[in-house]
């Protein structure tokens, strides 16, 4: 009943009382005097809705401001609220109230608030917390109150965007910058030293903000307005005091600003860049942006330099010698530096490894590269390789004479054996040595070798002769860079001599520079270009394999397997057209009986026929496949258009058509032109005559222009009708049964029966009397059905065995007596109409006491007492009465409206406020907009107690003089109503 109260508060009544009144006249078929007992018992429930909408109100702000004293600072200096419970309800990404908060938890009518609380800052993880944001203005917490619906209609995503509160529900929210403006004294979290301090940004700290900085065990405070921390002046936890420390005076290195009491001549002064130590007077270090500069240095321990290290008139000593992995001067870390591996060396280490000493006898190193010159004076010993830098000269000075194979003047030698292996120069050649003996000279004439091993390609610039064998490893080449362009069949590139026979003009020579001809005896016999091979005739004795394409000028035969590869094509070149069944121009013979005449064979310039014995089986064109039969076995696929002159069986397989067509080209056409079957998309078959569709199958049904049947049908998925459904003859059929029903039927503008004068005949009134009598005798009922298949949901109506007897007309007897009776229900609101005619009449007659009081739309007496009255006005002194509905009443105790407002014409008044008197007044709008306000009246004019509206603004309150105005925003039908409660 309370939450009743409250959703009518928050509804229009005359929409209440219209909708009441047509149910329970219509379909519970309650008499219309009866159906008014049950409408003023929700008017008397307003004044209880508006207080529980103050109260649900009060519960919200009470309950956010709670929370919000129970805020704390979370590690970014930001408010953390309290976390959301969760799991248990509450708004679209929010929870409830947490169980230890102090907040209330219901808005006083069991209905639980809803709460979502928001981590804002820069750190956003916190348990039950919304991720929030940085700005100010953002949200932290906000507690919503349901409407008089009892959904959370706003969620808190709603919220964070800005939105204004949805449906009913009442918002309260704090803000980052509301929570700080609350107290005066501001605290922070923490902080464990300077650096985390310098995390923190200015932006969102408040002058004078105080702050426990643990590395001191001190406080600091920051100053807004030179943005700096600030020492905090007092006792500190280490028992000091925490001042700022300021120097008088810059000083100098006799004077210092900051000196010891026992030699003021020593301590710290300002230099003007930087600061100076002096010691007795006398400066000995400054320390400025460019570093640390001092007139000596001496460290007991490890010592790190940054930057750069510049040593003018001195040295650096070092008093340990270190090692390859802890070097004494470390450069960079990672173990690299200076060392002593002895007493008369010094080495250099890289990543803890010796990869370079220096000693008297010169330089030992794990490798050099010199982006420059290198003169080496004396011997030199490498392990490893030498490697030049492109464009630069390796330049070895030495006595020519003195080498020879036996001591080349650079030598190879073998870590284990040694040896003599090397280069040295005889005259103007270059000689390679290999184990004291010569193994290659190399001169302007070329190079003269016992023999060559190439792992790679090698080029031949001249002519060259090889006594023995030639042998090229994979992917080696042997390139001959001249006189291609001279060589011929009789003159081979590669010519291929007999020992005893001498010159045979047999090897390979070069038509033409992408071409390579093969010679036999000085006459071509074979040419491979990029188109491929020509050549005289093919003969095998096996298997022959082609990867590109096959030219065949004369007759060819094979007597093994031919293959071409992928791409591959046979070119017959001469005799094609005019090939016959009889003599084919690809034949394949029988190895036993000969001549087969069975082959390939050119009918014209575009087909290809398929003989069989001589003759004709099979003919392929361009416009496809011509054949007097087609047998397989398996699958057939057909690419293009087929015509099939006789029947068309599939055993065992399926169909399989590669092309979609359409609706005027089918791809299966059945007898006429542009009528058959074609693909309306990758899961649908559409049925096309003379090029229209008719009909579409897929995998929600069939869709088609028009469907006719001559007997009953039988659909067992959902039928969508886009046009009319008609019975083939007029009121001959029936839509469903008494044994097959429909569940329900949805129409918008109702169910149409046939009223028309001229249709009907034997037409006779019914008596108001006599309707009433029927009505009367009718018993509204209440049920379930037996069978739960028909709904679970309780039903109100009539029973048909009862009803046959009182309103026979509108009872459905079944012809076979077996089926179940049916009503139909709109026949009886003539019925109704009758017994309203009847009632009317009576109460116009009616009147009863006290004197003078009569039913009409007016009342007006001195007292009323009735159990219920309906009127549009009613005045009286007092009024007694158990149930009550009226547009206006006027009594010294109650005094109440409801006016309708025009949309965009201001503050239009509603009423005038009586002295003494207090009001609850309310508006609301079609779209949903609501304001509310409690005031009285005053001696001294206007007192408003509450007011407060929907944040949409289409509705708002005010007081004119002694008057409440109300304002509707344009285009927004509008009503108010108003109700004394003081």
């Amino acid at each position: 009943m309370v939450r009743a109260g409250f959703m009518l508060a928050s509804t229009l009544k005359h929409k209440i009382f219209m909708k009441k009144f047509k149910m329970k006249a219509l379909v519970s078929a309650v008499p219309l005097l009866l159906a008014t007992q049950a409408i003023a018992a929700d008017y008397a429930g307003s004044q209880v809705g508006f207080q529980l909408l103050v109260q649900a109100r009060s519960a919200a702000q009470l309950a956010a401001s709670i929370l919000a004293s129970e805020t704390t600072d979370d590690v970014d200096g930001y408010p953390l609220p309290p976390a959301m419970l969760l799991g248990s309800g509450g708004p679209v990404g929010g929870g409830l109230i947490p169980v230890a908060s102090g907040a209330p938890k219901t808005d006083g009518t069991a209905a639980k608030l809803g709460y979502c609380a928001w981590d804002t800052g820069t750190s956003t993880s916190a348990a039950g917390h919304i991720v929030g944001s940085m700005a100010l203005a953002a949200p932290v917490l906000a507690v919503i109150a349901v409407g008089a619906d009892g959904v959370f209609s706003t969620s808190c995503a709603q919220i964070a965007a800005g939105m204004r509160s949805q449906g009913d529900d009442i918002v309260i929210t704090y803000s980052t910058a509301q929570l700080r403006s609350l107290y005066s004294l501001y605290i922070g979290a923490p902080v464990a030293d300077l650096p985390t301090l310098a995390t923190i940004s200015p932006a969102i700290l408040r002058d004078g903000e105080i702050r426990l900085f643990k590395a001191t065990n001190s406080m600091i405070r920051w100053n807004a307005a030179t943005t700096t921390w600030q020492a905090v002046g007092g006792s500190g936890g280490g028992g000091g005091t925490n001042t700022d420390l300021t120097a008088a005076a810059s000083g100098s290195a006799t004077a210092p600003s900051i000196a010891f009491a026992a030699q003021p001549s020593t301590g710290i002064y300002y230099t003007g860049g930087g600061i100076g130590f002096a010691v007795g007077g006398t400066p000995i270090t400054s320390i400025n942006s460019a570093g640390l500069v001092t007139t000596a240095l001496t460290t007991t321990g490890a010592t790190i330099i940054g930057g750069g290290l510049a040593v003018v008139g001195g040295g650096i000593s070092v008093n340990a010698g270190g090692s390859a992995a802890s070097p004494s001067i470390s450069i960079g870390g990672n173990s690299n530096g200076l060392f002593l591996p002895n007493d008369f060396s010094v080495g250099i280490s890289t990543g803890g490894i010796q990869s370079t000493m220096f000693y008297s006898a010169g330089l030992i190193t794990n490798g050099i590269t010199a982006l420059g010159g290198a003169n080496i004076s004396g011997d030199t010993l490498m392990q490893g390789n030498l490697q030049m830098t492109m464009g630069k000269t390796l330049v070895l000075v030495s006595n020519a004479a003195g080498n020879g194979a036996n001591n080349p003047m650079v030598q190879f030698n073998d870590f284990n054996n040694g040896g003599n292996a090397g280069l040295f120069v005889q005259g103007n050649n270059l000689v390679i040595s290999s184990g004291g003996g010569v193994a290659a000279t190399i001169s302007r004439a070329g190079i003269s070798t016992i023999g060559l091993i190439a792992s790679g390609d090698v080029t031949i610039g001249g002519a060259a002769t090889v006594s023995g064998d030639l042998s090229v490893r994979a992917g080696g080449t042997i390139i001959a860079s001249s006189g291609w362009n001279a060589s011929t069949a009789a003159s081979p590139l590669i010519r291929f001599d007999d020992y005893n026979l001498g010159r045979t003009n047999t090897g390979f020579y070069m038509p033409n520079a992408r071409s390579i001809g093969i010679s036999a005896g000085g006459v071509s016999v074979a040419n491979f270009s990029q188109t491929g091979l020509s050549t005289i005739a093919i003969t095998t004795s096996g298997n022959a394999a082609i990867g590109g394409n096959l030219t065949v000028n004369g007759a060819s035969s094979f007597n093994g397997d031919l293959t071409l590869g992928a791409g591959g094509t046979i070119i017959l070149s001469s005799g094609s057209i005019g090939s016959t069944a009889t003599s084919p121009l690809i034949r394949f013979d029988d190895y036993n009986f000969g001549r087969t005449n069975t082959g390939f064979y050119m009918p014209s310039a575009r087909s290809i026929g398929i003989s069989a014995g001589g003759v004709s089986v099979a003919n392929f064109s361009q416009a496809g496949l011509s054949t007097s039969s087609i047998t397989a076995s398996g699958d057939v696929s057909i690419g293009g258009t087929t015509s099939v002159a006789g029947g068309l069986a599939v055993v065992g397989g399926g169909m399989s058509i590669n092309a979609s067509g359409s609706a005027a080209a089918p791809i299966i056409k059945l007898g006429w032109e542009a009528t058959g079957l074609y693909l309306t998309g990758p899961y649908g078959i559409g049925i096309s005559v003379g090029g229209g569709n008719v009909a579409t199958f897929n995998g929600s049904g069939i869709t088609t222009t028009a469907l006719t049947t001559t007997s009953d049908s039988t659909i067992g998925g959902a039928l969508s009708v886009a046009g009319g459904l008609t019975p083939s003859s007029d009121n001959s059929f029936m839509l469903g049964s008494a044994a097959q029903r429909w569940s329900a039927v949805y129409a918008a503008n109702g169910v149409i029966q046939t009223s028309d004068a001229r249709l009907k005949t034997n037409v006779i009134s019914i008596d108001p009397q006599e309707a009433l009598g029927m009505v009367m005798n009718l018993r509204p009922v209440r049920y379930n059905w037996a069978n739960p298949h028909d709904g679970a949901n309780r039903k109100v109506g009539f029973i048909a065995q009862e009803l046959v007897n009182v309103l026979p007309e509108t009872v459905y007897l079944p012809a076979n007596g077996t089926n179940y009776l049916g009503v139909n229900y709109g026949e009886i609101v003539p019925a109704l109409a009758g017994a309203i005619k009847a009632q009317q009449a009576i109460v116009s007659k009616i009147t009863a006491t006290p004197a003078g009081l009569k039913m009409s739309t007016e009342f007006e007496a001195a007292v009323l007492r009735a159990k219920q009255i309906y009127a549009d006005k009613m005045t009286a002194t007092e009024i007694d009465v158990e149930r009550i509905k009226a547009k206006s009443i006027e009594a010294g105790k109650i005094t109440s409206g409801e006016v309708s407002l025009q949309s965009g014409a201001g503050c239009q008044p509603i009423f005038q406020m009586a002295l003494g008197a207090v009001y609850e007044v309310r508006s609301m709008s079609q779209s949903g907009g609501w304001a509310a306000m409690r005031i009285g009246l005053s001696a001294s004019g206007p007192v408003v107690q509450n007011r407060e509206a929907s944040k949409d603004a289409a509705m708002d309150l005010n007081v004119i003089a002694n008057s409440v105005c109300a304002m509707a925003s344009a285009g927004q039908q509008a009503r108010a109503s108003w109700l004394r409660v003081l």
